[in-house]
């Protein structure tokens, strides 16, 4: 290599570093930045598939509540459930399941609310017909398995077909008292 092109292969080189830092070394500009936050929905926790377990009073599990999606939000620190499933135990030998498209747990509160095409059946022995109870809204307090609707419940039982407004159902029992208006429909 020529010793002028070597020169100006090193000028260049040279001048290139000596911009660099130049540039690298300068005080930072100033960047004012306002940015307004909007928080549409307050801050809290969201789950997806979860289990929530429920214990008897020596800590042992008692029922789940499995839900699609959960969230929690700092407002009112209420859960709101949805696509729920409550199942018991098998040792608390409960037949009964329950599913709902949402529920809602208030924050240190003792039952949950269920709402939106309530199904509560039992897991019926081989050979016995299955038990069905449907209605729009629901209460359960999970730890004396107790379920309760003021709603419309409609109860069927193979052909038999009972409607009725409100329900109290002892889960454990296995006893499903219908409030008023009752009206059933027995087939053959």
């Amino acid at each position: 290599m020529p010793a002028a092109a070597r020169n100006t292969l090193i000028f260049c080189i040279l001048a290139a570093v000596a911009a660099a830092s130049w540039f690298l070394s300068r005080p930072p500009t100033e960047v004012s930045v306002v940015s307004e936050v909007e928080q549409d929905t307050p801050l809290g926790y969201y789950l997806r598939d979860a289990v929530l377990i429920g214990t008897d009073t020596n800590g042992k599990i008692s029922y789940r509540i499995y839900a699609d999606e959960v969230e929690q939000h700092d407002a009112n620190d209420d859960l709101v459930l949805r696509k729920v499933r409550v199942e018991y135990d098998s040792s608390e030998h409960v037949p009964w399941r329950l599913t709902a498209d949402e529920g809602t747990v208030e924050f240190h509160g003792e039952y949950l609310d269920l709402a939106g095409s309530v199904r509560l059946s039992n897991e019926s022995e081989e050979g016995v017909v299955p038990t069905v109870v449907k209605t729009q809204q629901l209460r359960l307090d999970p730890a004396s398995f107790v379920a309760s609707s003021e709603e419309a419940v409609a109860f069927v039982r193979g052909k038999a077909r009972i409607s009725a407004v409100g329900l109290r159902a002892d889960l454990k029992d296995g006893r499903l008292d219908l409030q008023s208006q009752g009206y059933g429909q027995f087939d053959d």
